[in-house]
């Protein structure tokens, strides 16, 4: 896409560097032209993106948030939408699943918001029922590979299928 990939990462790698430049925050927000969220939800990045930090953007920067809602605060990027400091927002997560009807985004300018869909591409789908198709059918033949025994109820054993882990990787 030819864009300069910024980064601002804890434990920065050498593969890292081969595609982007690894900085800190403050200069990430001030150089940036898109900002894109993508990391798990701490109590030291919780509402990282609010007034303060918006303030150090470049004015008319994107915003996309694809991890957790709880990292930005929705008052202050609907506030930051209607001044046009930043020019719009693709939202994959809000702070509060389901949405609120009394969530400031939802009459932001220029704010897109999706229903937590952004991994459901077409071939991710297409990977899941697979995963699924096999794990169904190692279920009908009791592959031993996808039951655990879990004790004892009534004089019989008992069993859980797992499917989750089965789904990962």
């Amino acid at each position: 896409m030819g864009m300069k990939v910024l980064v601002c990462v804890p434990y920065p790698n050498a593969s890292g560097e081969k595609i982007a430049e690894y900085v800190d925050l403050d200069t990430l927000y001030a150089k940036a032209d898109v900002v894109s969220l993508h990391c798990n939800l701490t109590p030291e990045n919780t509402g990282m993106i609010n007034s303060e930090s918006i303030a150090k953007m470049k004015d008319g920067v994107i915003l996309i948030n694809n991890a957790r809602g709880q990292l930005i605060n929705e008052q202050d990027v609907a506030d930051a939408l209607n001044a046009g400091k930043i020019a719009a927002a693709g939202l994959d997560v809000v702070y509060s699943e389901p949405i609120k009807v009394d969530c400031p985004l939802l009459g932001a300018k220029n704010c897109i918001i999706t229903p937590h869909i952004s991994w459901a591409s077409k071939e991710c789908r297409q990977r899941i029922m697979k995963r699924f198709v096999k794990c169904f059918f190692e279920l009908l033949t009791q592959n031993s590979s996808t039951w655990r025994e879990t004790g004892r109820k009534n004089g019989r054993k008992t069993r859980l299928w797992s499917v989750r882990s089965r789904f990962r990787g």
